[in-house]
């Protein structure tokens, strides 16, 4: 080479080095992304930029970590540029949302059926509020109706549920991530499949899950009806944050400034029973149909467990996909043993409640958390 060869010939060369062994690295770091999906997994990995930004995270589970699914399956963008703002276009930040979900967690080969049932059920669409709000206000002849919280007006019914009820229905945006609180609302599939709160490293990833506590129906639920509320023996007053200390035993400061006095509980909640113990997937989440209040979308009854006579029941085999899946992951196996019980309306298995030794045995769902 020349002795008189430019100062710009070799900035050229170290620039070719550095971009070579940044390639190389990528490569190396693609080749450790790809990783086939767990068996049964319906997405396979695909490479991606994001962990030479992001790392690849920690907490979730094997069905949806990164190795398996990739980011984009759920955060969309475009992973395959290597530019932070060509990578980030179209990013959705909070995969879940009902208006996205189609998208993300209802995709082909992921949950299609179950997002399309969502995006109907009660929960979503908040059918009977409204009809029974416009009743109750003068504005419609009976209590029924297929009107939901995207049909709001500006009358006076459309107003007060408005204010008051449409911020909690499931179909509600949620529009920056966090973890679920007594503030949270809406945020369809994240709303209540989504957890903080199990240890995990600072920049780990919340995990999704099956696993749906109480404190995720609390939200909502601890207004309107105070459902929630009651079920765990809370009473509402009228005092303030200030008129009781925070480490009073016989009262409950909620975060929205209500404060609420101990009273009895229900006697499922004094047995352990959390909220997903008697309201099944398909109840919660809609099974496809259109109700038009509540009571009509509610799967279970009192009868399901506390028959007087030898229940109907259900074996392995005659289990819908679905909920053969859910038992998969709660217990991480088949069960062709058992004997699952009829819920009374609908003929589907209550896939906590079992026969043994002919009676029936309910298994609280989040002791088999997996």
């Amino acid at each position: 080479m020349p002795a008189s060869a430019p100062a710009s010939f070799f900035r050229t060369l170290a620039l070719v080095a550095l971009l070579t062994a940044a390639l190389v690295a990528l490569v190396w770091i693609y080749g450790a992304r790809e990783a086939p999906a767990p068996t049964g997994s319906p997405v396979a990995a695909k490479a991606e930029s994001c962990a030479t930004c992001h790392g690849v995270p920690e907490g979730l589970s094997e069905a949806h970590a990164p190795p398996a699914v990739g980011c984009a399956a759920c955060h969309a963008g475009r992973p395959e540029a290597l530019d932070e703002a060509e990578a980030h276009e179209g990013l959705i930040r909070v995969p879940g949302n009902l208006d996205r979900a189609a998208e993300t967690c209802g995709q082909a080969g992921c949950h299609p059926g179950v997002t399309a049932r969502v995006t109907q059920s009660l929960m979503a669409t908040a059918r009977g509020l409204v009809a029974v709000d416009r009743f109750v206000f003068g504005e419609q002849p009976a209590p029924d109706g297929l009107a939901t919280m995207a049909d709001l007006g500006e009358s006076p019914a459309d107003t007060h549920l408005r204010q008051l009820c449409a911020s909690c229905h499931l179909a509600r945006e949620k529009t920056a991530p966090g973890p679920v609180t007594e503030l949270s609302r809406g945020g369809g599939c994240v709303a209540c499949h989504l957890r903080y709160d199990r240890p995990r490293a600072p920049d780990a990833h919340p995990a999704l899950s099956i696993d749906v506590s109480d404190d995720h129906c609390f939200g909502c639920h601890s207004r309107s009806g105070r459902i929630s509320t009651n079920y765990e023996g809370w009473h509402e007053t009228l005092l303030t944050h200030a008129d009781v200390p925070a480490d009073d035993p016989e009262h409950r400061r909620l975060a929205d400034g209500r404060v609420f006095e101990r009273r009895s509980e229900d006697a499922h909640h004094a047995l352990g029973l959390a909220c997903i113990d008697c309201h099944t997937a398909r109840e919660t989440m809609g099974d496809g149909r259109i109700y038009r209040h509540e009571g009509e979308q509610v799967e279970i009854t009192c009868e399901s467990c506390h028959a007087a006579e030898t229940p109907e029941t259900l074996g392995w085999v005659a289990l819908d996909e679905e909920s053969r899946t859910i038992l998969r992951l709660r217990y991480g196996r088949e069960l062709p043993e058992r004997r699952f019980l009829k819920a009374g309306k609908t003929g589907r298995a209550l896939v906590n409640v079992f026969l043994e030794d002919d009676r029936p045995v309910l298994e609280t769902k989040r002791e088999r958390r997996r």
